[in-house]
């Protein structure tokens, strides 16, 4: 499927699960959403591309990213403005291969709310990853991404910043650093 970042760039109507946070809401996104998510990555800023795909992704690349981005296995959870049904925020759960932990991102844009909607996306995908039977994640960090440093924190991640990895995890055996 390819995306056109220009069309489609909402939340569709058809929501599955969503919740409501005052101005925005959250839910698992599906194929037909990738449109808006690619639109969302496609607004962000070079420092914001970096943290979230840890290299400077020209448009091209991430329009590739999302062409490839298997939903289901990889559990996609969007943020979108009430009133204007545009994206500000993705997290992602991506299952885990060879006895690592499963990994997850989050990605919002900046301003005012930035932080209760990561807040929000971050509790979200750790439902999700939970559900597919993680006993906790990682996530990779650039030590210039103070923003989500703090959130990390606030959630009591273990946190690397000479590796660049944080570690969430809800299960002892998690909390050692092995997956299930």
């Amino acid at each position: 499927m390819s995306f056109d970042p220009n069309h489609g760039a909402r939340f569709c109507p058809e929501a599955t699960v969503s919740e409501m946070y005052g101005t925005f809401e959250i839910r698992e996104l599906a194929e037909r959403d990738l449109a808006g998510a690619a639109a969302f990555y496609l607004s962000l800023d070079e420092i914001r591309r970096v943290w979230r795909f840890h290299t400077p992704l020209d448009d091209t690349a991430i329009l590739r990213y999302i062409n490839g981005l298997k939903v289901g296995p990889v559990a996609v959870v969007g943020a979108a403005d009430r009133i204007n049904a545009l994206m500000i925020g993705i997290a992602e759960f991506h299952p885990a291969s060879g006895g690592e932990l499963p990994e997850v991102t989050v990605s919002v844009a900046p301003g005012p709310r930035a932080l209760l909607v990561a807040t929000q996306l971050l509790s979200r995908i750790m439902g999700c990853a939970a559900m597919r039977g993680a006993d906790g994640v990682a996530i990779d960090l650039c030590h210039e991404d103070t923003f989500m440093i703090t959130l990390l924190r606030q959630f009591g991640a273990r946190i690397d910043l000479m590796q660049g990895r944080a570690m969430l995890s809800w299960s002892e055996k998690a909390a050692m650093g092995r997956a299930a």
